[in-house]
């Protein structure tokens, strides 16, 4: 971390249990007169931890000092679910800035309902008389395209 730069790290967690949530994206904003500055972002990890690193060039405007922070937490599908705008926090540069959020499980219904990964399904996404149809078009086509050649092996 050079001087000039800030840096926020922190965790985001279930109220209940304690345990961090993966896969939030927590966006640091700054708060402006005119509108208000994203200063970056971060996905959570299986931790629930985060951090985001923003230079005095990210917010500064004319007649502003020191940033004052907040955060928005968005689940996997981008649905805002906690926003700190009413507790704002000022930064200086060179210092790290922990935050600790602890979220409702009703918060997280939505996030905890959607796969973190996605597998192969074990049947075929296009019914097979469909993929029959567009083989057999594909072979009608070819030498529409290439003619004299040998279609596709062609390339």
């Amino acid at each position: 971390m050079t001087a000039s730069e800030y840096v926020l790290t922190g965790r985001v967690t279930r109220k209940d249990t304690g345990a961090g949530i993966h896969g939030l994206v927590v966006e640091a904003w700054d708060e402006d007169v005119s509108c208000d500055d994203c200063l970056g972002s971060d996905l959570t990890n299986q931790d629930g931890s985060f951090r985001i690193r923003f230079r005095p060039e990210d917010f500064q405007e004319k007649s502003e000092g020191k940033p004052e922070v907040y955060l928005k937490i968005y689940d996997r599908d981008c649905r805002l679910i906690y926003d700190t705008s009413d507790e704002k926090c000022a930064c200086r540069p060179g210092e790290t800035r922990h935050f600790n959020i602890a979220l409702v499980p009703e918060t997280l219904w939505w996030h905890f309902s959607r796969p973190l990964r996605w597998s192969c399904p074990d049947e075929r996404l296009i019914p097979e008389k469909i993929m029959d149809e567009i083989e057999e078009a594909a072979v009608t086509l070819t030498p529409a395209f290439f003619p004299g050649g040998s279609g596709l092996q062609a390339f």
